[in-house]
Formats: C-alpha cells, structure tokens, sequence
C-alpha cells in the first residue's frame, strides 16, 4: 500500500495536475513511511523463518533480496528530501524520482515472488510488474487526484479530472488484460478456480476489480464530463472506489502468501506418491490402511492406522509388528519390523525392509492378546527414477551410458557409434566396481527381441541395429533375488557404416 501511494501519487503530481499539489506532496512522506516499514518487516519475517542470524543475512539469498528491496526504498526516501523545496522543477523532477523508485520497488517485490519461480520468468515478471504498477496509478492516482483538485477550480479542474481518467482507462485495460493472462498461468486449469484457495482469491480479487471498474465507468460517463462544475458526486464515487481498492488490495496480498496451484502441481509431480493398501484380517474383525512411503525399494517409512472393522473407529491394540519375506527369494529369510504408536489407532516406524524390486508378502500382526489377528498384504515396491550419467568417448573409444542400480550399476555401449550393424554391450558391476553375477534375460530394441551372447561375467552383448537419429533400448537381467529393468535411448549421428 506505501508503494502504491508512491506511484500513484507521484504520477499524479508529475502527469495529471497543473502544480504541485501540496496535499498530495504531504501523503508521499506517510507512504515512504508504510513502505519502508512494510519493506522490513518482510526482510525480517524471511530472514526468521530462514533461521539466518542478521550477521550472516548477506552471504544468503535473504541478504540478496533486502539489497533489492531497500536500495530503491532507499532512493525514494532520499529524493523526498527535494520535494518540499523552493524551486518549482527541482521539486518536480524529485517527485518522478520519488514515483520511479517506488515502481523499482515494485520490481524487486516481482522478481521475489511466485512471477520468477518457474518457466518464462522474465515474461511472467514483467506481467506481473505491469499489473501491479497500473493499478498503482490507477488506484494511488485516485487518492493523489481527490487530494490534488481541492485547489483547482473551472476548467482547470476538469482538465486534471479528465487526464486521470484517460489515464486510468488506460491503466484499467491493462490491469485486467495482464492480471487475467498471470491467473491462467498461475491456476492452470478450470477445475482448480474454485478447489483451491489461490483460485478463490483470484475470484474474490477479480469480483473487486469488477466493481472498481463499475464505479469508474460511473465516474467517466457521468461526473467527470461536470468535473469543471460539479465534484460532488465524482469525490463520492471515489472514495467508494478507494474502499473497495483496500479490500483488492488485501486480497492482493493474501495472495502473494497463498502457494499457486501449478506450483502445487509440479511439488506433488516430484515428490513420490505413498503406497497406500486397505486390508482386514481373515475374521473381519479389524481393518488397517497401510502406507508406505516413499513405496519404493530401500528405505521406506511404513505407517498403519487400525480401526473395528464394523464401527469404523480407531483400536489400540498393546503392540503391531510387521513381517516380510520374498516368495520369488527365499534365501532372504523373513524379516520384522515392530511399530510403535504415534497417535490414537495409529502405528508407525522407518525400516528398509523392502530391499528388493519383487512381490513381498507382509504380514501385519496386531497384538490384542487373545483376540490377536493377522492381515495379511501383498507389496510390490516401486522401482526408483532410473540415473543416467553419459562419459563422452573420443580417441577411438565409444560414448559410455551409466545407470545406477541398488546392486551396482549397468554400463553400455554401442560399437561403432554410426547407422548400421552394431554390436550392443551390456555390462553388470557391483558396488566395488568389479563384475556382477548378472543373467540378463531380455535384450529389446523398437525391432523386437536381439540376440544376445555372454562374454564375461556380467559382459553381454547383443547384434543390433541402429538408425541415425534416437535408438531406444531395454534391458531385463536377474542378480540373484533383484530383478534389474533399466532403459537407455542412444542418439546416433547421421552417416553411413563402415
């Protein structure tokens, strides 16, 4: 708000006005004041809820965004002082200053908020520092404009009046036109506008905008053309106007705190979804929901939540463990995992129980004395996201393509690296870097199944070929009990076979 009287205000005093106002000059100190207090308590509350101590805030993005945010305070509070001088273009051009670093201000707000995080950050910046800095001139500007046309009479006045609401129009069209493209990339879809609270906001924010823009229209058609006569019913429009514009603004505001949906959207896209498994006891006596987090191979957190398999309520039996084994592998042995309870039918602990990608059987044994029950659960962990790193090759030597694996990793290479006949190599290492034990299964390629023959211990090799262009390829070995799937695209450069 201390912003937006800085920008409206000035652009008043500098484009509508006839001279300096000293009404309006007198509101610039008050917002210079809203704004730097504004300015630092933002700095601090972020610097808190980062836990930096003041001493370090520079070495830190924190530190960063204060520079940004205070320098242009900073110079809007100095070219203040030039304001209340004796000579009339001094004063004028302190004003602009004072309006130019207040939109700076508005800028370093932007490129600190949901507008720079994201794809197309400097369009979406822009749009956004657009839509802020028009409605400053329209809304701050109204304020300047009833402070300002309190000295002026006649056609003078109407003149002001007039040029504000040319202005305004302008400032109007440019509001709705950038705040409507910022909604659309910010809620993403429909179905989140009113299922989200960023989404209602936006409603609430554009309903506002609405009626602002009703009451302008009031204005412009029916009070400014007798601004050179009568003020009275312009004034009362207007400061209905500047009361609907706090609430915009408040809205505004709320909105800045509020996590947009498409950023939701690529958090939840990121992060792993839970397993989540219903099942009951053979007696129907108690049903469990089993999560387990993050659902994949290695270390999980298993959480169960019991409830009475009739009434639906929670039960709190003395104790619930789970037991594991691996029908495909039984040389695992069966292993346990006791839980412990963290709220009224709910029992959790960490474990790494589900060490390989196959079906495991679990068995849940709730502990209720003589009406213990088991539940049993059949568990197929997710496979982690597959990582690849690429060694160039050079100096007669191929391209190397690494996939990490929870046994080792797989290393491939094709030979030669052009369109034709290629020979494709497979090769199996454990975790100390020496051949793995590995049987593969099944070689593929967009053709179908390759022949493929062992020349090592964990050394295959399959005849292929290859197109100039992206060749897609996947691989299916065992190493004991752990079945390993991986995946590789090879781009070949265009060019003929030896």
């Amino acid at each position: 708000m201390g912003l937006v009287a800085l920008v409206g205000g000035a652009a008043v005093l500098v484009a509508v006005l006839p001279r300096l106002a000293r009404p309006v000059v007198r509101t610039l100190p008050v917002g210079w004041v809203v704004a730097a207090a504004g300015t630092a308590t933002v700095v601090v509350s972020q610097a808190r809820n980062a836990g930096a101590g003041f001493g370090d805030i520079l070495s830190t993005s924190i530190g960063t965004s204060l520079l940004e945010r205070t320098i242009p305070v900073a110079v809007a509070g100095l070219a203040l002082l030039l304001c209340f001088g004796r000579r009339q273009v001094r004063r004028r051009v302190a004003v602009a200053v004072v309006g130019l670093a207040a939109a700076a201000a508005m800028l370093a707000d932007v490129m600190n908020s949901h507008a720079a995080a994201g794809s197309n950050v400097a369009v979406n910046t822009a749009l956004q520092w657009v839509h802020i800095a028009a409605g400053a001139m329209w809304l701050g500007g109204l304020l300047a404009l009833l402070l300002g046309i309190r000295s002026l009479e006649g056609e003078e006045r109407g003149r002001a009046v007039r040029r504000f609401s040319l202005a305004a129009g302008f400032a109007l069209v440019a509001v709705a036109a950038t705040g409507t493209i910022r909604a659309v990339v910010e809620i993403g879809a429909w179905g989140r506008v009113l299922t989200t609270t960023f989404g209602v906001l936006v409603v609430v924010k554009a309903g506002l905008l609405v009626v602002l823009a009703g009451l302008g229209a009031v204005n412009r058609y029916r009070n400014v053309p007798r601004a050179s006569r009568l003020v009275g019913g312009l004034q009362r429009v207007a400061s209905i106007e500047l009361i609907v514009a706090v609430g915009a603004l408040s809205v505004a505001a709320a909105l800045v705190n509020e996590e947009p949906p498409t950023s939701q959207a690529a958090l939840a896209a990121t992060v792993p979804q839970p397993l989540v498994l219903n099942a009951s006891d053979y007696g129907t006596s108690v049903r469990m929901r089993l999560t387990i987090t993050p659902g994949s191979t290695g270390p999980n957190q298993f959480s169960a939540y019991l409830t009475d398999y009739d009434t639906g309520r929670p039960i709190d039996p003395s104790g619930v463990q789970l037991s594991f084994s691996a029908p495909s592998c039984q040389s695992l042995g069966r292993t346990t995992l006791p839980l412990k309870r963290t709220a009224p039918g709910t029992w959790s602990a960490g474990g790494s129980n589900l060490a390989l990608g196959t079906a495991w059987q679990v068995t849940a044994l709730v502990n209720q004395g003589s009406a213990s029950v088991e539940i049993p659960f059949t568990v197929t962990p997710k496979v982690p996201p597959q990582t690849l790193t690429t060694t160039p090759g050079g100096n007669g030597l191929p391209t190397l393509y690494n996939i990490a694996l929870p046994v080792g990793k797989l290393q491939i290479y094709i030979d030669p690296e052009t369109p034709g006949a290629v020979e494709f190599h497979t090769t199996y290492f454990d975790q100390a870097g020496n051949g793995l034990n590995a049987t593969v299964t099944s070689v593929k390629e967009a053709g179908g199944a390759l022949p493929t023959r062992q020349l090592g211990q964990g050394h295959y090799v399959s005849d292929a070929t290859v197109k100039a262009g992206t060749n897609s390829f996947d691989i299916v070995a065992a190493a004991g009990c752990q079945q390993l799937t991986s995946h590789i695209d090879i781009p070949v450069r265009g060019g003929s076979a030896p």
